[in-house]
């Protein structure tokens, strides 16, 4: 990712799980781009608060099953889960004695898939770099392993 002037702001990487459905396939085309090529402005509710997850305590953070968050098969989309595990790590790293932080990269290995939820991040950091573990609250299976690192904003 860049500026306007080509000056280098961050980058991203990403990585899918194949879907064990062979009759599940995305829809033909480049209907995905063609949907984002235009803006519609500014969320309306922060996107957190638009999917209910919710800061539980210091380094903790709950995201509920719901038909918005699932994707083809069912479970709490990756993607989504990503804004749980933010919530719980910035919810240690503004805590008062922290000092005001914010993520600047975020490691997931997913494990395997929140089928039922709610998904629960818990966070633990030590000098910028933390750990978050994502469990499905219905059976306590570990999910998703992060690795979070922070500075000061």
């Amino acid at each position: 990712f860049t500026d306007g002037s080509g000056q280098p702001l961050g980058f991203g990487t990403s990585m899918f799980m194949a879907l064990p459905d062979p009759n599940i396939s995305i829809p033909p085309g480049n209907w995905a781009l063609k949907r984002f090529a235009r803006s519609s402005g500014e969320l309306r509710l922060p996107l957190a608060e638009r999917v209910r997850c919710e800061r539980r305590a210091p380094g903790v953070a709950s995201l509920p099953w719901s038909p918005d968050t699932q994707n083809t098969a069912r479970a709490i989309n990756g993607g989504i889960l990503a804004i749980a595990i933010e919530e719980a790590a910035l919810s240690l790293a503004t805590a008062p004695r922290a000092g005001v932080q914010t993520l600047s990269s975020l490691v997931i290995r997913y494990l395997r898939s929140v089928r039922t939820g709610p998904a629960m991040a818990t966070a633990s950091i030590s000098n910028g770099l933390g750990q978050v573990e994502v469990v499905d609250a219905s059976n306590d299976a570990l999910c998703v392993a992060s690795t979070v690192r922070l500075f000061d904003a």
